[in-house]
């Protein structure tokens, strides 16, 4: 009964479509979540085309996991312009929580220690409200109950946009873009990065560079979408 008297007086919409939704649904509406293109990595978390391409770029990688691919003409990607630019961090908190729910059904957090969301530059983070990597996280948290350690690696000062760039352009503006703290929490450790987009894995890589910096750190990555290159 509360809910439904909540959903009248606030009536939650579809991040996808727009349309209101009904009481069993979140975030996104039945209809627009037959359409998701969902990534499929969930059947090989260790040779999937995400993981692949952080083959050989990052020491002792392990496994990687994106909920849905990156298609410029699909309405999904409305969620991540809704999570990034449209303030809505709860889009980011229950795509993560449902992604976390997925990956619980297979082993991928059974030896994680921590998840590292990529930091955004202060000035960044105040213009938008909150980082967007740490709303997905919190979202896995719910799922997975691993700790988020949010304070180990920071970005001191804000990049330009990656969006027009390759992988060459992308890896020179993520050159000295992180710093790391409290090193020693993360000795022996494996941890998850967790962003929204991966496209030439740049910034997943530099964040990963810095962690490396402590011995013996295993690195596993989680995003929302994965673009790919072009």
């Amino acid at each position: 009964m509360l809910s439904r008297l909540l959903d009248l007086i606030a009536p939650r919409f579809c991040c996808m479509c727009g349309r209101r939704l009904d009481l069993q649904e979140d975030i996104i509406c039945t209809g627009c979540f037959i359409v998701v293109p969902l990534s499929g990595y969930l059947d090989d978390l260790v040779e999937n085309p995400m993981a692949q391409m952080f083959w050989g770029r990052i020491n002792q990688f392990e496994r990687a996991f994106a909920l849905m691919r990156y298609e410029p003409m699909s309405s999904s990607i409305n969620t991540i312009m809704q999570l990034k630019y449209y303030h809505r961090p709860d889009v980011g908190e229950a795509l993560g929580q449902l992604m976390g729910k997925r990956l619980m059904e297979t082993d991928f957090f059974d030896d994680i220690d921590a998840l590292i969301p990529v930091p955004l530059a202060h000035s960044r983070e105040r213009e938008r409200g909150y980082n967007q990597s740490m709303m997905i996280a919190r979202g896995l948290q719910l799922a997975c109950h691993k700790p988020i350690w949010n304070n180990v690696v920071v970005r001191p000062v804000a990049t330009v946009s990656q969006t027009k760039k390759d992988r060459v352009e992308r890896a020179d503006n993520m050159a000295g873009a992180f710093r790391v703290r409290h090193g020693d929490w993360l000795n022996g450790r494996h941890v998850v990065i967790v962003d929204d987009v991966v496209t030439t894995g740049a910034t997943v890589c530099g964040v990963a560079s810095v962690l490396q910096q402590a011995a013996d750190v295993r690195i596993s990555v989680v995003s929302l979408a994965f673009a790919g290159e072009k």
